[in-house]
């Protein structure tokens, strides 16, 4: 695949829509709105739209952080897949535990 332009960028983008998707479910499964998680972040609500539609690439040190809010750990990367395995983590759980925070 290291000289299969179209496929990386088709994978690529594959992840990117994954990602946007887990987000978005992720928010909605703790009951947090935009604005909220927004807060959480230092963004605005706007930003996370645009992260939830794709509008906006988020970078990875964002990517990340939103993943660690929800108690997750980005754990492996696959070669081959655009799949990411994600572990729960009681501590960042409690870490990042939206009910706790004074935003």
């Amino acid at each position: 695949m290291k000289h299969n332009t179209a496929r990386r960028q088709a994978l690529v983008e594959q992840f990117k829509n994954e990602l946007q998707t887990m987000i978005r479910k992720l928010r909605k499964e703790r009951g947090l709105t935009q604005k909220q998680l927004a807060a959480l972040l230092d963004v605005d609500q706007g930003t996370i739209s645009n992260f939830e539609s794709g509008k906006t690439v988020m970078n990875l040190v964002q990517a990340y952080e939103i993943l660690l809010i929800f108690g997750r750990n980005l754990t492996v990367l696959p070669a081959t897949s655009t799949a990411i395995e994600l572990t729960q983590s009681k501590e960042q759980q409690q870490k990042y535990n939206p009910q706790n925070t004074s935003h």
